[in-house]
């Protein structure tokens, strides 16, 4: 994100809109820099990583690897606890 850029999280905000617009709600959900990616089966599930990354790519916006976690059964996203049964407040 560029700094000195006036209102840059806006910015930021309306560029991935428009960069994940047809996956957002279906699959894919994201807050500044984390990306959720969801489905109900690993085929579903490694399709959109696949075209978020791509997605991503083509765009020139790197990810970090080490900050990554990818194909979990359940993850930490907002504070919350995200799994395949439901949703939890983090331990945190």
């Amino acid at each position: 994100m560029p700094f000195g850029l006036v209102n840059a999280l806006a910015t930021f905000r309306v560029m991935m809109n428009t960069i994940l617009r047809e996956f957002l709600n279906d699959g894919v959900v994201f807050n500044l820099d984390d990306i959720l990616i969801y489905s109900k089966n690993y085929e579903r599930h490694f399709e959109l990583v696949k075209k978020v990354l791509s997605r991503l790519e083509e765009h020139r916006l790197p990810i970090s690897v080490k900050k990554s976690v990818f194909h979990r059964p359940s993850v930490e996203f907002l504070g919350y606890i995200v799994a395949m049964d439901g949703i939890s407040m983090s331990e945190r």
